[in-house]
């Protein structure tokens, strides 16, 4: 049985989960030099919870997307995805 405490303390910790709010979900196109640069940084600033990466070059495209998985367990980034069609990349 939850004592007192510990009930408080998971409707708080829910409130808090309610109050973060939307997610915020960006796709970059293309995973040469810019693609990649672009989506470097916004993983390394912290501004998304979801990133996409889309390119046409599939074998490309797959060691990228494991090379951003590798620095997104550093980072926190929650998920992560890529694929050849942008319409496969929704969140």
């Amino acid at each position: 049985m939850a004592t007192l405490m510990e009930k408080l303390i998971a409707l708080v910790a829910e409130e808090e989960a309610m109050a973060i709010g939307p997610n915020n979900e960006i796709i970059a196109v293309g995973v040469e030099l810019v693609g990649m640069v672009c989506a470097s940084s916004i993983l390394g600033k912290s501004l998304n919870d979801e990133l996409a990466v889309v390119d046409v070059l599939e074998d490309k495209l797959k060691k990228e997307e494991v090379r951003l998985q590798h620095g997104s367990l550093l980072l926190q980034t929650p998920k992560l995805v890529a694929d050849r069609d942008y319409c496969d990349c929704q969140f």
